[in-house]
């Protein structure tokens, strides 16, 4: 696949997986803001609005990057959907795992439900969003094949 086909299928992929963590960050925002304490160092500038910007900007790159993943594991590994979408779980349950441990100074992340709330709404995402894409791309770029015949 050409990178433009990626970028693209990457960013309409990101469009639902930012919705998503939006919504998490709106009805968590409480939660982020008395975690940060305010604070302007915290990802995001310790506000939920600064954290929807923030994830915003991550998941449009975050959706590149997985769409590029995708055909790369396709092309080199003969990789499914399914197998992708089982990959992207793994990940987000090790992940979300890792949140919960306390490793944090003898605690555990102070952002645990929220990172684990978008890990799992990454790997759904994602590993539906971009097989079901590239299946189509696929799809598109056959019947562009099929319309134009072969001149004798």
């Amino acid at each position: 696949m050409d990178r433009m086909s990626t970028i693209r299928r990457g960013l309409i992929a990101a469009l639902p997986v930012c919705l998503v963590a939006t919504t998490v960050i709106l009805l968590r925002a409480d939660a982020i803001e008395a975690a940060t304490g305010g604070s302007e160092n915290e990802l995001g500038g310790g506000s939920a609005t600064g954290w929807m910007v923030t994830w915003t900007i991550i998941t449009l790159a975050f959706g590149v990057v997985s769409t590029a993943a995708f055909d790369y594991l396709v092309k080199e590994w003969d990789w499914t959907g399914a197998e992708y979408l089982s990959f992207a779980l793994s990940i987000a349950v090790a992940l979300s795992a890792l949140a919960f441990l306390r490793v944090y100074s003898g605690e555990m992340h102070p952002y645990r439900i929220e990172y684990s709330a978008l890990n799992f709404a990454y790997a759904f995402g994602f590993g539906c969003a971009v097989p079901t894409l590239a299946r189509g791309s696929a799809e598109r770029r056959l019947l562009k094949t099929e319309v134009h015949p072969i001149s004798q």
